[in-house]
């Protein structure tokens, strides 16, 4: 569809329940008779769900796309809710301390096949900081161990070359040495790679294992961790999101938000006139 056909497959799927949800609440007339107020009354439908500001930014843009589309193909010219504006997300990441990710990745020891599958991607998860749709994707062939770098498709198809630490490196080395397939984690089950939902299950272990159990902790602290980390060391923001593969430095910028609370709290715990 014009303006979503360089979209994540996860990215798509969430569209299409957008797009299926809107046109059954037309069909059903429960978003009223003047067309030009679609948009805004689905926002409200939406905010009545409670849903978070990220999800209803990603409904907002699903429906003008469709809107677009319409559009494009001979349809009506339909308000696109301009002046609708949603509240940004303002909660920060969840970020494990340098300590809390060594111990994590640590817990999986062994040399069985399981074991050595989830320390290779907790070891990649962190020391590259790629999403979790990218670990479980990535190719034999795009990891490159001589160079120390592995080649990830992105969001929106764009390609971005990641460094590998040497840690990582070896048990990439020692896992996948008896390994001919396509996939760096293939699945026994199907004939692609492991699911996010096993890579979760993974990281829920992991986590566990040094008492952290809370809603909100998946695959992805890994990646908060490496670019929180990156920062407090005095990496570049730039180069941060560079990394991340973000195309926009506001999203990169968050972690910065992070480095202040940070500072913040430490001058409240050391300064002798923090406080009264």
């Amino acid at each position: 569809m014009l303006g979503a056909r360089d979209c994540s497959n996860l990215t798509m799927d969430a569209y299409s329940r957008h797009w299926k949800n809107f046109i059954e609440l037309i069909r059903l007339n429960k978003l009223g008779n003047n067309p030009d107020r679609y948009v805004e009354k689905y926002m409200l439908v939406l905010n009545e769900q409670q849903l978070s500001s990220a999800s209803i930014d990603q409904a907002l843009s699903a429906i003008r796309t469709l809107l677009k589309f319409v559009f494009s193909r001979g349809g009506p010219e339909l308000n696109l809710g301009k002046n609708i504006k949603t509240k940004k997300n303002e909660k920060l990441p969840k970020i494990l301390s340098e300590k809390q990710v060594k111990d994590a990745i640590s817990y999986y020891k062994g040399e069985n096949e399981i074991t050595l599958r989830n320390r290779t991607l907790l070891e990649i998860l962190y020391s590259s900081g790629l999403r979790v749709s990218e670990a479980v994707s990535a190719l034999i062939k795009d990891i490159y161990i001589s160079e120390g770098y592995i080649r990830i498709k992105g969001k929106g198809g764009k390609f971005r070359q990641v460094p590998i630490g040497k840690e990582a490196l070896l048990w990439i080395q020692k896992y996948s040495v008896n390994s001919d397939g396509k996939y760096l984690f293939p699945s026994k089950k199907s004939k692609t790679h492991i699911s996010r939902k096993t890579a979760f299950l993974a990281v829920k272990e992991a986590l566990a294992s040094i008492g952290i159990v809370q809603e909100g902790y998946g695959p992805h602290v890994f990646r908060h961790a490496f670019a929180s980390h990156l920062l407090e060391r005095g990496a570049d923001l730039r180069v941060i999101q560079e990394l991340l593969g973000h195309s926009d430095i506001e999203t990169t910028q968050v972690y910065t938000h992070l480095l202040e609370r940070n500072v913040r709290s430490s001058w409240e715990q050391f300064h002798p006139h923090a406080k009264n």
